[in-house]
């Protein structure tokens, strides 16, 4: 069954590269079981998939619709890593050929330490993707990050990006990480994979 976020949240869901705005949601305790949760609104429905090591979810997308995929809770604790320390962030897709923004990594930065979101870090699978379908945010060094206060195109890739912002962490307390499609088009999303050393 999917999640319906609040339209405060499915607003922010709907801007594929805002600056400064947050989610709805935020995380909680961990479920016990490491799989992946669904939402979607407006135009668009997200589905899982009861097969897959680590399950996976069919997102249908139309025009004014959003959906995708988290983890419900502090999934390998990445939440208030350091940039640095995310050491596996990855999914695997198929259907449509990505568009500019979908489907697409959604990462919630903190800048000043206080666990709240300053703005949202955007890698999109059209230009991270290794040939077989895999976007490998950590692993593939060609992977574009996208985060607009900085006012540049686009990061080269994770390393580069963390590496600029040593202090920044994934936000704490009032955002989650989530693979997300907000343009036309359907993705099966699998082995969404989220974590830092040691996990």
């Amino acid at each position: 069954m999917s999640l319906r976020l609040p339209a405060a949240g499915l607003a922010v869901l709907l801007l594929a590269f805002s600056a400064s705005t947050v989610m709805a949601a935020a995380p909680s305790a961990a479920p016990g079981h490491n799989k992946i949760q669904c939402f979607d609104g407006g135009d668009a429905t997200c589905t899982l998939n009861s097969k897959g090591a680590k399950g996976s979810a069919t997102l249908v997308v139309n025009a004014g619709g959003a959906a995708g995929v988290y983890y419900l809770g502090y999934n390998d604790s990445v939440y208030g890593a350091l940039l640095g320390d995310v050491t596996r962030l990855s999914f695997q897709y198929t259907g449509d050929a990505p568009t500019a923004g979908a489907p697409r990594f959604s990462i919630p930065i903190d800048e000043d330490n206080d666990g709240l979101t300053e703005a949202f870090a955007f890698v999109p699978a059209i230009s991270c993707n290794n040939g077989n379908g895999k976007v490998d945010v950590i692993g593939d060094s060609t992977c574009l990050v996208y985060y607009a206060p900085d006012g540049v195109a686009g990061w080269a890739n994770w390393a580069a990006f963390a590496a600029a912002h040593p202090t920044w962490e994934v936000a704490l307390t009032d955002n989650y990480l989530f693979a997300i499609a907000d343009e036309p088009g359907t993705w099966t999303l699998s082995n969404v994979t989220i974590g830092k050393p040691g996990k």
